[in-house]
């Protein structure tokens, strides 16, 4: 709710910069530790050695929202899950590139009719009611932060299989 809140007043907060892409996700894994033992989701980095340009507070607020989700939507497996966390560098069109940071679970998944609206404000959806309390602002924050960073979030999810989240960094062009 206190992030909620000081949303409309998030430009005089932001300070956008670069940063470390694998010192912000190892920051967030710190602040939700207790959150992943207590699912028994175990981490799993690959590749993060990037620098992208966002404000490092309120990114490991997003990864953290995320790693909340991986966590509550884990479901009931024996032995707990996993959830990986990697950045790639990715073209996307003539000399545009992104840095794409992807968090990926092996939890319960979002039906296919749900997709579409994870991100809207208040939509909790079949797995909210189902797995977890849920509020619906959890990533409808993660896309309202990206967006005032710059940064692109989207996810792709197979039920039963596991969500992947993805954050798109643009390269930023300095001008003369």
């Amino acid at each position: 709710a206190l992030y909620y809140s000081r949303g409309t007043s998030l430009e005089r907060d932001f300070q956008i910069r670069e940063v470390d892409l694998g010192e912000v996700v190892r920051d967030a894994l710190r602040h939700k530790a207790r959150t992943l033992i207590g699912a028994r989701v175990v981490p799993e980095l690959g590749s993060l050695d990037f620098t992208v340009h966002a404000d490092p507070k309120w990114l490991a607020f997003v990864i953290g929202q995320v790693l909340v989700n991986a966590a509550k939507y884990q479901g009931e497996k024996d032995g707990g899950g996993r959830v990986r966390i990697w950045a790639v560098r990715e073209e996307t069109g003539l000399d545009a590139w992104v840095t794409r940071l992807a968090i990926a679970d092996d939890g319960v998944g979002i039906p296919a009719a749900d997709v579409g609206r994870v991100f809207d404000k208040g939509f909790t959806g079949e797995n909210g009611r189902r797995f977890a309390r849920s509020t619906g602002m959890g990533l409808y924050l993660v896309r309202e932060l990206c967006a005032k960073m710059g940064v692109d979030a989207w996810l792709e999810s197979e039920e039963g299989v596991g969500t992947t989240v993805c954050l798109d960094f643009p390269d930023m062009v300095e001008r003369a």
